[in-house]
């Protein structure tokens, strides 16, 4: 099994006429997308990690769409192999650690169903048998939006990069 990358965006649109319009968009970006009525959908991008530019670009598309009100993201990665070898946390049938890269805190989560890297956004990992998930989500307007996947670039590379070097 490679490495996926993968992007969730929790949209707004602008009204509810703008909906089936945005969604279509996002469609034919190669978004999965499912529709929240009356003005919301969630789109899901996955991707092979080493295309972080094209999701980039992908995904700054989708927040500066005229449809758009304001969005959020989050991202994360599937990989194939456990990089804990001292868990910090064990529950059930899987176990949790973390890693700071290049000042990126990731938080790695393995299990029979296998190894979820994510990317701690806003705040530090503290809790990691529960940690809460708005520190992996940021959100902006359709004006700040451009900005917010500019300034994520770093960390999407080094997801990108940290889940490869797992291979």
């Amino acid at each position: 099994m490679g490495a996926t990358l993968l992007v969730k965006l929790y949209v707004d649109a602008v009204s509810e006429v703008a909906l089936p319009k945005l969604a279509r968009a996002l469609r034919g970006m190669g978004f999965r997308v499912e529709v929240l009525p009356p003005v919301s959908l969630i789109a899901l991008l996955s991707a092979e990690v080493g295309s972080v530019h094209d999701v980039i670009y992908k995904v700054k598309s989708a927040g500066s769409n005229e449809y758009v009100r304001s969005a959020c993201l989050e991202y994360w990665a599937r990989a194939s192999k456990c990089p804990c070898t001292k868990p910090l946390v064990k529950v059930k049938d899987w176990v949790a650690c973390s890693d700071t890269i290049e000042g990126v805190q990731l938080y790695i989560r393995c299990g029979p169903r296998g190894v979820l890297v994510r990317v701690a956004l806003r705040g530090s990992l503290r809790d990691l048998a529960s940690p809460p998930s708005s520190i992996f989500t940021v959100c902006a307007d359709r004006e700040g939006f451009d900005k917010l996947t500019t300034s994520i670039g770093k960390s999407l590379e080094t997801l990108s990069s940290y889940v490869r070097s797992l291979a």
